[in-house]
């Protein structure tokens, strides 16, 4: 019964698509006959060539969205003998409407370059690639490369995809993407959850024109992420984070949506980042010093926590006093604003 209704779900959705593509292309050729008449000079042969060519790109999408399913994709991996490795962390995303909030989240222009870790089996790899400029999908299991090659070839866009067999953090952003001609770049990641943290520092630290991030994380990572001050998932990684970008839930995402299914409740996250801070401080290693720090032991004073940096109570206290905040006052209570204000007292 379950499948039965999927696949009704999926003949609406499908419907309902080729009525929106149909809309659109009516709306397009309207205003294509104002402007002609307005104008007199319109290129109609340039109007027609756009109009084909977006409808063909969603289609081809939607074509290799409907080819995801944990049927898809057990099929797939019985054919090649390949067994999921726990140590890679490998759970295939197996649920076509995620997918389609993980495009449609990333927004992905014709000029911008696309980074996808850990791209699997190759379907969101094979949907992206034909909506950006060029597409480096970095996958560590080589096992994998040769069915991710296989299905870019077969329904994405081969020409303008790369595909990198290595350890993400081992792999030198700078040298894979060579001259990006000032492209906008962009991630997507379902990323190993023992591994999260230090693959997202990597690229906010890379100086790399990356616009935006979206994320698979484990659901508990992405509460920690968005978490607000005085609450228990408020931490030092709320913080770190919040100096480089805005951070915006996308979708829950629970382990039946994978294969094999997780032991852990997943989350899609995005991370628009910004272009200049959001806080001037003096010294920014420093500010990150002075975050670690105050949660360093969740439960002590900012006065005990600071203690580790060689800074004294009395230090502690007197630039607390003069922020207005009391020599009680914890890191958790604290917003990135106030720990900047506070780093720059502190480290003079």
């Amino acid at each position: 019964m379950t499948g039965h209704n999927e696949r009704q779900n999926g003949q609406i959705k499908h419907t309902q698509t080729e009525r929106d593509c149909q809309n659109g292309v009516q709306e397009l050729a309207t205003e294509g006959v104002c402007n002609e008449r307005q104008n007199g000079q319109k290129d109609t042969a340039h109007i027609k060539h756009t109009q084909t060519e977006g409808i063909h790109s969603e289609n081809q999408s939607a074509e290799i969205i409907n080819h995801i399913g944990e049927k898809a994709v057990r099929q797939l991996l019985s054919k090649h003998n390949i067994y999921p490795k726990k140590n890679f962390g490998q759970n295939f995303l197996t649920d076509r409407r995620v997918v389609e909030k993980i495009i449609k989240a990333a927004d992905i222009r014709q000029d911008e370059i696309v980074i996808e870790i850990g791209p699997g089996l190759g379907a969101l790899t094979a949907a992206i690639a034909h909506k950006a400029a060029k597409v480096v999908a970095i996958e560590i299991d080589s096992r994998l490369v040769p069915i991710l090659r296989e299905n870019i070839e077969s329904i994405g866009n081969a020409e303008n995809t790369e595909i990198i067999c290595q350890d993400i953090l081992k792999t030198n952003l700078d040298t894979i993407l060579g001259d990006c001609d000032s492209k906008k770049i962009k991630v997507l990641a379902n990323l190993p959850y023992y591994i999260t943290t230090p693959i997202i520092f990597k690229f906010l630290e890379s100086h790399l024109p990356i616009q935006s991030m979206v994320l698979m994380v484990q659901k508990e990572v992405g509460q920690r992420m968005m978490a607000l001050p005085k609450s228990k998932a408020y931490s030092a990684l709320t913080v770190n984070l919040a100096y480089y970008a805005k951070i915006s839930h996308v979708a829950n995402v629970p382990p039946n949506c994978f294969f094999p299914r997780p032991d852990v409740d997943s989350a899609v996250v995005k991370l628009d980042i910004y272009a200049n801070p959001p806080v001037q401080a003096a010294n920014p290693i420093q500010l990150f010093s002075i975050i670690r720090a105050a949660f360093s032991m969740r439960r002590k004073t900012l006065q005990n926590c600071f203690l580790e940096l060689g800074i004294s109570k009395e230090t502690t206290a007197k630039a607390l006093q003069q922020l207005g905040l009391t020599e009680h006052t914890r890191g958790e209570e604290l917003y990135l604003q106030d720990f900047a204000n506070l780093a720059d007292l502190l480290l003079k």
